[in-house]
């Protein structure tokens, strides 16, 4: 068996939390605040809210949201 279960060690209260965090990034963007402050404040790495930032801009607040565990989608 691998390291961590199903989902990759996501636990649903876990994606919740992670989602949380996204969105709190998005309005940040949103607000104009810069990608060092976001890191800080959210205790992330610098280039992982580069890539936040990048998805907004693309697809805004939405592509922040959980999109579910990959092992559910290939099972679907």
């Amino acid at each position: 068996m691998g390291r961590y279960p199903k989902g990759g060690g996501s636990t649903a209260a876990g994606q919740h939390r992670r989602e949380r965090v996204r969105m709190h990034a998005a309005q940040w963007f949103a607000e104009g605040r810069p990608n060092a402050w976001v890191a800080a404040e959210l205790r992330v790495g610098l280039r992982q809210v580069e890539k936040w930032r990048q998805a907004w801009r693309v697809g805004g607040t939405e592509a922040h949201a959980s999109k579910g565990t990959a092992w559910a989608a290939a099972a679907g």
